[in-house]
C-alpha cells in the first residue's frame, strides 16, 4: 500500500498485491484514528461510497471508501494532502 499524489490534491491508494480495499480502508482509518492531531467525523453512507469528513491540523479532508474506485482522501489543502501522504507512506502495513 502506498498513497500517491495527483493533481488535482487526491491521495490515491495504491493496490499492487491484489488486498481487499476494505482492509487496506481499515488500515489507514486506523493510522488516522491512532495520530492524536487527526479527528475523524461521522460516517456518511452514499449509494456505493462511506465518506468521513475529518480535520488535520485546523483543515478540512474527505476519507472515502468507495466500492467501484477504492480508497481515497481529498483536500483543497496541497499541505494537508502531503502530510497525508507521509504519514499514511511512512507506516509500514
Amino acid at each position: 500500500m502506498r498513497a500517491i499524489k495527483n493533481k488535482n490534491n487526491k491521495l490515491l491508494i495504491t493496490n499492487y498485491e491484489g488486498i481487499d480495499e476494505q482492509e487496506i480502508f481499515i488500515d489507514i482509518f486506523n493510522i488516522l484514528k491512532n495520530n492524536s492531531a487527526i479527528y475523524i467525523g461521522k460516517k456518511i453512507i452514499g449509494p456505493s461510497e462511506d465518506i468521513y469528513k475529518c480535520k488535520f491540523i485546523n483543515e478540512e479532508f474527505i476519507l472515502v471508501y468507495d466500492i467501484g474506485y477504492g480508497v481515497f482522501i481529498n483536500s483543497s489543502s496541497e499541505v494537508i494532502i502531503e502530510k497525508l501522504q507521509e504519514i499514511l507512506n511512512s507506516t509500514n502495513r
